[in-house]
């Protein structure tokens, strides 16, 4: 791994070196400080979908979560494969209250802003593209 100076970053496609660090004597909230380094690595995505994926029986509930996982996400919305066409109608009617669990179970910056339910024969075979 290259050595980069202390408190800065660069991004692997062309965009300028971005600080992380904070003037002396400023106190940063850590998931502010968080936030701004996964950014800065390109970690975000595959973050928001691994913590989607670990929550959804928590927001779901577990029956549900028997017939449905988060299967990708792209521009914060997340896909979630459903088994069987009953529960992809149920979870498209609850997509509010869905929606509203994973911001409150995830941090403010990290939920996504939409859910998409598509009907899979199997859970098996997600692309786990972030």
């Amino acid at each position: 791994m290259p050595h980069r100076p202390k408190g800065k970053t660069s991004s692997s496609k062309g965009q300028a070196k971005r600080s992380l660090t904070r003037p002396t004597g400023t106190v940063e909230p850590i998931g502010e400080l968080l936030l701004d380094y996964i950014e800065a690595r390109g970690l975000r995505r595959p973050m928001q979908l691994a913590m989607a994926r670990r929550l959804w029986p928590e927001i779901c509930g577990p029956r549900a979560a028997q017939v449905s996982r988060p299967a990708m996400l792209q521009r914060d919305v997340l896909t979630v494969r459903v088994t069987d066409s009953v529960w992809l109608q149920e979870l498209s009617m609850q997509k509010p209250t869905l929606l509203t669990r994973l911001a409150e179970a995830m941090l403010d910056d990290m939920a996504p802003t939409d859910l998409r339910f598509i009907l899979a024969g199997s859970l098996e075979g997600d692309s786990g593209g972030a």
